[in-house]
């Protein structure tokens, strides 16, 4: 989450929790909705809903709270710019919304194609780079 909101100069943003757990402190995420470029949204963290065909990209993802959107944020890990293939189960739910897309754009970060049917985009990462997909849900 901090490094997505320190790539996207803050426009990346959720709040974040302070528990004290048995061992070591540490931040937590997700318990309220926070902002991806003005756009209210939810956190998901569903365990297969992205996956890519890079290990150098890392990806998050969140719904918006209108659920009319679901975004992926995906982030080059590596000194070298990357090309990456996420692929979305959109037969996945979340918050009861169906995350099968119909339509996507960038929000920040180069698009190079986006095919709902398969449920796939691929994205071009500059050098510790940042995508934002934005994909409408129906």
């Amino acid at each position: 989450m901090s490094e997505a909101h320190l790539r996207s100069d803050g426009k990346i943003k959720f709040a974040s929790g302070f528990p004290t757990p048995k061992v070591g402190s540490h931040v937590t995420y997700g318990f309220q909705p926070g902002e991806i470029y003005g756009q209210p949204a939810s956190l998901w963290l569903g365990n297969s809903l992205v996956r890519s065909d890079n290990p150098n990209v890392e990806y998050l993802s969140a719904i918006a709270v209108d659920k009319k959107h679901l975004f992926v944020i995906a982030m080059n890990q590596f000194p070298k710019s990357q090309d990456v293939t996420l692929t979305i189960d959109g037969q996945q739910k979340a918050m009861g919304q169906s995350l099968a897309w119909t339509a996507s754009k960038a929000l920040t970060g180069e698009l190079v194609s986006s095919d709902a049917a398969a449920g796939s985009v691929k994205l071009k990462l500059a050098p510790w780079g940042i995508a934002v997909v934005s994909l409408d849900l129906p």
